[in-house]
């Protein structure tokens, strides 16, 4: 047999394997159960996901003062905040305008660094902030509505606000004292759903009326915290931070449900309308809708990374965000990757 005949047949055998290996890798509730990462080098926390118009995921990164955006192959473009060099970006979303939004928390002590904002950033990296009209207002959760603007939650304030796309903000107070509201999303019934940590209670606010209705937990100081939809429009999954667990509220009967999801820290609607989570382990699984009963898990993170946020890319795969642990020689840095879909 000649060389070129040899190295042909090498190089067939060889694509059979890749093939091989392929194929043999385990789908697990239709995800291939070998997370793609990508580290690093920032000194920072991711603290939330979000599917850009142009196909990425972008990300906050508080301590690094910049916002940041990453491919599926990995490819990481950071942005500096060119206006104020103190804001922290906290949670970010997809706008109507093909933009990204986010809220910023400027630091108040020991020395007041000015206003929280709502920040905006296209996907060029322009970059334009918005001053939050309440001082210290300690803006979490933002979403967009159903009426073409962006809608956030105001844990200082005790308010929902809402920023059009030119900019204009107007605030929203709860009916009760110190809810505390944190994390905020749009339902099917177009009502924005939010939690209120401090108050222990989720509500929702009417964009068509600006109504505000509120419902309390089923457990006094829950904590609840993250927030997502099944795509039935029933259920509304919450996590509680004090019990450790996702519980659902039945947006229809108004009455809670628990599930058996232990330790979830983050939450998003998956490609299945079902309400998917990352846990404190590392592990992803989601919750089916109207079943309780406990999901299959998929480990992305080692013992030493910490998780902090997931979300659906725009091939539905599920991104994730870790952040590393004290074992790390650069303690403070972390990662992003995805759960790729799979074929099975």
């Amino acid at each position: 047999m000649r060389s070129s005949e040899i190295r042909r047949l090498f190089l067939v055998l060889l694509s059979l394997a890749a093939a091989a290996c392929v194929n043999s890798s385990t789908v697990i509730d239709g995800y291939i159960a070998a997370p793609k990462v990508f580290p690093l080098t920032q000194i920072s926390t991711v603290n939330n996901l979000a599917l850009g118009s142009d196909g990425r995921m972008w990300f906050t990164l508080p301590l690094a003062k910049a916002i940041g955006a990453v491919d599926s192959g990995g490819n990481i473009e950071m942005y500096q905040n060119p206006e104020n060099i103190d804001a922290e970006g906290e949670r970010i979303a997809a706008g109507p305008d093909g933009a990204l939004w986010f809220t910023q928390v400027n630091p108040h002590v020991p020395v007041d660094s000015g206003p929280d904002m709502i920040g905006r950033i296209t996907t060029k990296g322009v970059w334009s902030e918005y001053p939050i009209a309440s001082w210290d207002a300690l803006p979490g959760g933002i979403v967009a509505g159903p009426d073409g603007a962006m809608w956030f939650a105001e844990r200082h304030a005790n308010a929902i606000g809402r920023i059009t796309k030119a900019g204009k903000i107007a605030e929203y107070p709860l009916p009760h004292a110190g809810g505390g509201p944190t994390e905020i999303v749009l339902g099917r019934d177009r009502k924005l759903w939010f939690t209120e940590t401090d108050g222990d209670r989720i509500g929702c606010i009417d964009p068509a009326t600006d109504r505000i209705t509120d419902y309390a937990m089923p457990a006094a100081k829950s904590k609840p915290g993250p927030i997502a939809v099944d795509l039935t429009g029933e259920d509304v999954g919450v996590v509680e931070f004090a019990s450790h667990r996702l519980v659902l509220f039945d947006t229809i009967k108004h009455v809670f449900k628990d599930t058996s999801v232990q330790a979830p820290v983050a939450l998003t609607t998956g490609p299945n309308g079902a309400i998917w989570f990352i846990d404190a382990n590392g592990d992803v699984g989601f919750q089916p809708a109207r079943s309780y009963g406990r999901p299959t898990l998929i480990s992305v993170s080692t013992q030493d990374a910490l998780p902090t946020a997931i979300a659906l890319g725009l091939h539905d795969e599920l991104w994730f965000a870790v952040r590393k642990g004290p074992t790390f020689a650069y303690a403070g840095t972390g990662a992003v990757g995805y759960l790729e879909r799979g074929h099975k």
